[in-house]
């Protein structure tokens, strides 16, 4: 064997672990690989968990405080999405395809500032998540709460607490369920420096939020007013369901095979090597990985109040500690043992690295290809829905009213988006009407916005068009609407779970 050759192979290992996973120009690389593929197939995982954001999303500038004084709306999200939102549905994806992105960057920032000695890891495991990937391309807004979460560990990090305390405290208002986030660091900001300047830092947005909002509503205690607390959604009227704990395990197991396994694996390690060495700052997040898991099992096996659907977007609150912890196990040197030699030794996690990150690559492609563990059928469902109405000449192209939440955007399965209306289920109505003010004005104010836009809310004000089709699902929350429809003498067709009708 050739000792120079082996050298330079060595070398070549060397720069490329370095690029990858250490400098950040291999973090800046990886962030606009990711970019590309967002923006490429958003189309692909329509779903309405990424449309129905954009709904409100899209109004800001036209009603701003009916809008923004709605706590469901994520206000937050509204301020940062108003702009492209105004300008249409793939203005706002192309702008969270750049928003996730970002924080892909983030991730590997966040863990460059915890001292990791292979940061990119961290953006590595984001950015190969299946689930991370279509959240960000379909518009999913628990992707934001990934980004902002990375933004703040990157601040904090940094030792920039007082940006970081403010961005901490607008977390809830990004996604709820980051409220474990902000307890967690608050409590451990406490115990490590007793900056009470860091816990004015996180009151400072959501005080200013309330206030604003109280002299909007003429009420101290609007938030609790207006609250909207799904878990009292009548039954016939839910989505979702309580697990029995086989199912909760095999929604986690699910969950994990779709966020970058082979990599996130090293977040064992990681924990393992955090504990030993005593690095309190990975142990928070060790801490916050193990408090969502049960959180998460109470809430979805019912054993507290919840309103946990079985889509495993809800685990991306779980990626980014896990990435960053993985990130700590992956960049260890000393995985080859005492068995290797000592040139081995140098080349051997090199090579585990690059192989791990390639197995992952292989598993998001495979997950994106076929994401129906991700975000269901509905895309799907929609292009063969429409397939089987123009099969049957019933569709061709007249005004199209459905409770289908893609009629106004699914241009590729063959429906003039134009012509599209939604009509609001009766659990949509039921969190509109519980999330707004009539004394204000408010509900008036958003749901006269929402019409003007297609989005019907009130079945009582409807006048039924004969020159056009509906397309209602059979289900209890679609009951009001089909009244209206019925009572106008139209003929039925079935066409799986749809109840077609027309008029000749």
């Amino acid at each position: 064997m050739n000792p120079n050759a082996t050298i330079r192979d060595q070398g070549v290992l060397d720069r490329l672990d370095a690029w990858l996973f250490v400098g950040r120009g291999g973090a800046l690389a990886l962030s606009l690989a990711f970019l590309g593929f967002a923006l490429l197939h958003p189309d692909v995982f329509l779903d309405d968990e990424g449309l129905l954001p954009f709904e409100f999303y899209r109004h800001v500038l036209d009603e701003p405080w009916a809008f923004l004084f709605q706590v469901k709306a994520k206000p937050v999200l509204e301020i940062l999405y108003a702009v492209p939102s105004w300008f249409g549905f793939p203005a706002y994806l192309a702008m969270h395809a750049l928003v996730g992105a970002v924080g892909v960057f983030l991730a590997s920032e966040a863990a460059r500032q915890l001292r990791i000695a292979r940061p990119n890891l961290a953006g590595w495991t984001v950015a190969l998540s299946a689930v991370y990937a279509v959240s960000v391309a379909n518009g999913t807004p628990n992707a934001d709460g990934l980004v902002f979460f990375a933004a703040f560990l990157a601040l904090y990090a940094s030792g920039r607490w007082r940006a970081a305390g403010i961005l901490l405290g607008m977390l809830p208002l990004v996604r709820h369920e980051l409220g474990t986030v902000v307890l967690v660091f608050a409590a451990w900001d406490f115990l490590r420096h007793r900056r009470i300047g860091f816990w004015l830092a996180i009151a400072a947005f959501p005080v200013l939020y309330v206030l604003a909002g109280a002299w909007f509503h003429q009420d101290l205690l609007w938030v609790r007013s207006t609250w909207v607390d799904t878990a009292q959604l009548p039954l016939a009227s839910r989505y979702w369901t309580v697990m029995p704990l086989s199912e909760v395990y095999r929604y986690q197991a699910w969950s994990f095979l779709n966020n970058a396994p082979p990599l996130a694996l090293g977040a064992l390690v990681g924990a393992v090597a955090a504990w030993k060495s005593r690095d309190r700052d990975l142990l928070v997040l060790v801490a916050i990985i193990l408090l969502t898991f049960v959180l998460f099992t109470l809430m979805q096996s019912g054993l507290v109040p919840n309103n946990v659907d079985a889509k495993i977007r809800s685990s991306l609150l779980l990626l980014l500690p896990i990435a960053i912890v993985a990130a700590r196990g992956l960049s260890l040197n000393a995985l080859g043992g005492r068995v290797l030699s000592a040139r081995s030794m140098r080349i051997a996690p090199v090579v585990l690295r690059l192989v791990l990150v390639v197995a992952a690559l292989a598993g998001f492609v495979g997950s994106v290809r076929n994401p129906f563990q991700i975000i269901g059928r509905q895309h799907a469902e929609t292009h063969q829905l429409m397939d089987a109405l123009r099969d049957r000449g019933l569709y061709t192209g007249q005004p199209l009213y459905s409770d289908l939440q893609t009629v106004r955007h699914d241009r590729c399965a063959g429906i003039r988006i134009e012509q599209g209306y939604l009509l609001a289920n009766h659990s949509m109505v039921w969190e509109m009407e519980r999330g707004t003010s009539v004394r204000t004005g408010q509900r008036e104010a958003v749901l006269g916005a929402m019409e003007r836009s297609r989005f019907l809310f009130r079945p009582e004000r409807h006048v039924v068009r004969r020159d056009a089709l509906y397309v209602i699902h059979r289900h209890g929350r679609t009951e009001s609407w089909r009244r209206v429809v019925e009572a106008e003498g139209p003929e039925r067709v079935e066409v799986g779970k749809w109840d077609v009708f027309f008029w000749r």
